[in-house]
């Protein structure tokens, strides 16, 4: 069903404006358009514009060049993606031109159209590199990590003249003798046992190393990620750095799912037992996920109910209880394995009959099932997608759904897609239906951890990691056809598809067997400090985002011209609760579900 014609006439990435601002107001990702039409026919010209982020998008109407001609200025509101317009005579509708063009942060561009002819676009005063506060931000990185080393080596020489002090003042004293007790001149000596240490329980640093540089960088992005479009959720498909990070999250939980279970089982815990504290822990964290959503809406009747910690725990719960029923106490001889992955597939078999029968239920479900006034096996952002011929099916039956069983108010009123398609009913990027591929991925994170207790050798696990990031890339890339639309599947966060799934899984299997390689076994790098995060994830979860909108970790920027305040400031807060994490590390305080 499309739109009444005046919901389409929106706000887009340029507005028209009285006179062209002065290039020192603009705001961060704005520019200035001036377009100089001079023309002999008594007529005018329609400007029509959209974002190329719109896919299969109509032109939206913006202004009108009037006959007697002039100077007329635009200012672009948002200079993150190139922007699609076109010149049309308003007498018959015949197009002058058409033109693509990607306007930079603060830059000013003429474009002349005479004589039914458009010139290309001029660039009059260059553009602002928006990139320049990531090299201050690193040269400001490079010097304290100098003064750093400095303090250290001065205290290692501290320590050490301390050291050489004392060994001098005992030679003085030896040469000089000491007078004992009984009046004779020796040397006490005292032999002590050595202090019984704890026997902590061994962990997979790198794993923590993970978990703290996901958690680092979601805290990044959910502060503001310095207001760039690439630590931003995409629009609708696509592939952002914001994308990565709850994926990353639920694949390490997988790897933990894998180890924590091995070793309760080697432990002889009962599977009952086991059971009892998966459904305590995914009860605790979806119960959590909802104590946070009211933060933002406290009203019963209109609060969030999915969400980010939510999703998790259903995963989580699911995934764990399917382990439970079939992991092994002991892993599956290595020696009687043929292949490559046979190990570690040839114990997890039931497990994956499982998860396949989920996966097939899945897609049956959004290809298959009827929802009114949408074509079936629709999974677009609605809205002025393509040509606004669906316009109120945002997610097909993923968002339908989320609207039956929540209801529109208990969902996310603000999704990604809105800004760009103006879609207009809510869409949750983490309602009910995702969490099958939430869980498969979750589980692809448990096949890591099992090549963990297969394999004894880092060389065998790190060619099997190495091998599952190229499988699930690889499959990744021929459903979305290696582009970002008109693939069979899209890569899509909103929606968590299949290709989305494997090719964050891709990330995650290579990164692992890096930091695997880098801190476990050559110890070139101890992880500090996302290891010390990484150890404390949920506290800084629920504290960055209880701390959102709280000095010191955020206050109202002083400029809005560039991004350089928004990302010193979205940086502070990060580093300062890894500041937290260390300190708490320090202490041995730690916080787990």
């Amino acid at each position: 069903m499309k739109p009444p014609k005046t919901h389409i006439k929106t706000q887009t990435s340029m507005a028209h404006a009285q006179g062209c601002p002065r290039l020192d107001s603009l705001k961060y990702d704005e520019a200035c358009f001036e377009v100089a039409f001079n023309s002999s026919e008594k007529h005018g010209v329609k400007v029509l514009a959209q974002t190329a982020e719109c896919y299969l998008c109509d032109l939206e109407e913006l202004g009108h060049l009037p006959a007697k001609g002039g100077n007329h200025y635009f200012k672009i509101n948002n200079t993150a993606y190139p922007l699609k317009f076109a010149f049309v005579d308003d007498r018959d509708d015949q197009p002058l031109c058409h033109l693509k063009f990607h306007f930079e942060e603060h830059g000013l561009y003429r474009l002349n159209i005479s004589n039914n002819t458009c010139s290309p676009v001029e660039t009059i005063e260059p553009p602002h590199n928006i990139y320049s506060p990531f090299l201050h931000l690193i040269g400001a990185y490079v010097i304290c990590l100098i003064l750093y080393q400095l303090f250290k080596c001065s205290h290692v020489f501290l320590l050490s003249w301390r050291s050489r002090s004392s060994l001098i003042s005992s030679e003085i004293r030896n040469d000089l003798g000491s007078v004992s007790s009984g009046g004779d001149s020796a040397v006490l000596l005292r032999t002590e046992p050595p202090t019984p240490q704890k026997k902590n329980k061994a962990r997979v640093k790198a794993l923590d190393a993970f978990r703290g540089i996901a958690i680092c960088l979601m805290m990044f992005v959910n502060y503001g990620g310095g207001k760039y479009w690439f630590f931003k959720h995409s629009a609708w498909n696509g592939l952002t750095f914001a994308d990565l990070v709850f994926p990353w999250f639920t694949w390490i939980m997988g790897v933990g799912i894998a180890i924590s279970l091995r070793s309760q089982l080697r432990a002889c815990v009962k599977r009952k037992q086991i059971f009892i504290s998966v459904l305590r822990r995914a009860c605790v964290l979806i119960i959590l996920g909802v104590i946070l959503n009211s933060q933002h809406q406290n009203d019963l009747s209109q609060m969030r109910l999915p969400g980010v910690l939510q999703r998790l725990g259903l995963a989580y719960f699911i995934v764990a209880s399917i382990e439970t029923c079939f992991m092994e106490k002991q892993t599956v001889d290595q020696n009687s394995a043929r292949w490559i992955f046979m190990p570690d597939m040839l114990e997890s078999r039931a497990q994956w009959f499982v998860v396949k029968c989920l996966l097939g239920t899945y897609f049956l479900i959004i290809l298959f099932l009827p929802v009114p006034g949408c074509p079936t096996g629709y999974f677009g952002p609605g809205g002025l997608h393509n040509h606004s011929a669906f316009f109120n099916c945002t997610g097909g039956a993923t968002g339908y759904i989320d609207r039956l069983v929540f209801g529109e108010n208990h969902l996310y009123q603000r999704p990604t897609s809105a800004k760009i398609y103006k879609s207009t009913i809510p869409f949750d990027p983490e309602g009910l239906l995702g969490v099958i591929p939430t869980v498969f991925l979750m589980f692809l994170g448990v096949q890591a951890g099992r090549i963990l207790h297969c394999y004894q050798s880092t060389d065998a696990r790190v060619k099997r990691w190495i091998f599952w990031s190229v499988l699930t890339v690889a499959m990744a890339a021929v459903q979305c056809k290696f582009a970002k639309e008109g693939g069979y599947i899209p890569i899509n966060k909103n929606l968590w598809s299949f290709s989305f799934v494997l090719v964050t899984a891709s990330s995650a299997f290579f990164i692992f067997f890096a930091l695997s390689l880098l801190i476990d076994h050559f110890q070139l790098w101890s992880g500090t400090p996302f290891r010390q995060a990484g150890m404390n994830a949920i506290l800084l979860y629920v504290g960055h985002d209880v701390t959102h909108d709280v000095f010191p970790w955020s206050w109202k920027p002083h400029s809005v011209s560039s991004h350089f305040e928004f990302l010193f400031m979205n940086v502070w807060a990060t580093a300062l609760w890894m500041l937290i994490a260390f300190a708490l590390h320090k202490k041995g305080f730690f916080i787990t579900i």
